[in-house]
């Protein structure tokens, strides 16, 4: 029984560990305290979810929880590649020493996804009688409407590269249409298909996924206040430069920034699933939605995936170190 609550307790424990610490005003908590306090937060969540359903992700899938770590860094560094450019944030008072900095980095970015999917995990146990209600709406995408939301994607993609100080918003749904096409063309659980009724009739996945993309978006919004919360506590944090965008803050985002937490979590959503169903990483669990797996890709390119995304992750690390970080620590 101890092992089953284990993660509940020591979840508890990390965010309480970090708030004294952030009370007592100790240097290495303050430092450290956004990576604590979300691990803290992620067992915690995980540990109640168990509770309630004798099902949760850490406790009965280590292994897809483990293996999701460092794609949820991988996906996190693909927003900061475009903040090269776009330079909506950038980072203060790190640590000086460099391996400390880049384990920072690696710790901190590997809670993006596991927040997101616990959180929605979460929401649905709290708001499961509620989310039953909600009808899907019924219309077609026909295969002519999948390409234009695919094409437009690529174009949302590129397109804030161009004008960054005008379009930065964009990438924040503009892998959700590249990847929604491609996903529903493989057969998966795309949640723009939670918007269409197939013509045979309504299926499980239609009937749900709409409920999936309400969730999601509700996920992006609590976890997005609290990444805002918790970094405004710690010593170690970002700081917001977004062009026009930058009034009414709360904690340190303006508050427009936070609608872009809603798209934010579909798209980690979506990029993870697209991940799993071509076999790169194992699927979370049917209650997660990213249970399939449509291709069994050969074991040595899995392997060649893994040694891409360490040295994909040690570039951007670097890159993150000439050019997002303004301050370090004396």
């Amino acid at each position: 029984m101890l092992k089953r609550i284990l993660p509940l307790i020591i979840g508890l424990v990390l965010i309480l560990v970090a708030e004294i610490g952030q009370m007592v005003n100790s240097l290495f908590i303050r430092e450290w305290f956004y990576t604590i306090v979300w691990w803290g937060y992620i067992l915690s969540v995980d540990g109640i979810i168990y509770l309630v359903r004798k099902n949760s992700l850490i406790i009965n899938r280590p292994r897809s929880f483990l293996l999701m770590l460092p794609w949820s860094i991988t996906i996190w560094l693909v927003f900061e590649l475009y903040n090269i450019r776009l330079q909506n944030w950038a980072y203060a008072n790190v640590t000086p020493v460099l391996i400390e900095r880049w384990l920072g980095y690696a710790l901190s970015f590997a809670t993006v996804l596991p927040a997101i999917f616990e959180t929605v995990t979460l929401l649905e146990i709290i708001f499961r009688q509620w989310l039953e209600r909600i009808p899907p709406l019924k219309f077609t995408i026909s295969p002519k409407a999948w390409r234009v939301i695919f094409w437009g994607g690529i174009i949302l993609l590129i397109i804030p590269l161009l004008l960054p100080q005008y379009l930065f918003p964009l990438v924040w749904v503009s892998f959700i249409l590249i990847l929604e096409p491609l996903i529903h063309r493989q057969g998966g659980s795309a949640s723009l298909t939670a918007l269409s009724v197939p013509k045979g009739g309504i299926s499980l996945i239609a009937r749900g996924n709409l409920r999936k993309v309400i969730i999601l978006f509700a996920a992006g919004l609590a976890c997005g206040i609290l990444w805002e919360f918790w970094n405004w506590q710690a010593r170690t944090r970002w700081i917001y430069t977004i062009p026009y965008f930058n009034f009414g803050k709360i904690f340190e985002m303006p508050i427009l920034g936070y609608l872009g937490f809603l798209p934010f979590a579909w798209e980690c959503y979506i990029m993870y699933q697209f991940v799993v169903l071509n076999g790169y990483s194992r699927p979370l669990g049917e209650e997660t939605g990213i249970n399939l797996i449509k291709l069994s890709p050969p074991r040595k390119y899995v392997i060649i995936s893994y040694i891409f995304l360490i040295v994909f992750m040690l570039s951007m690390f670097a890159l993150m170190d000439m050019v997002t970080v303004r301050s370090v620590l004396p």
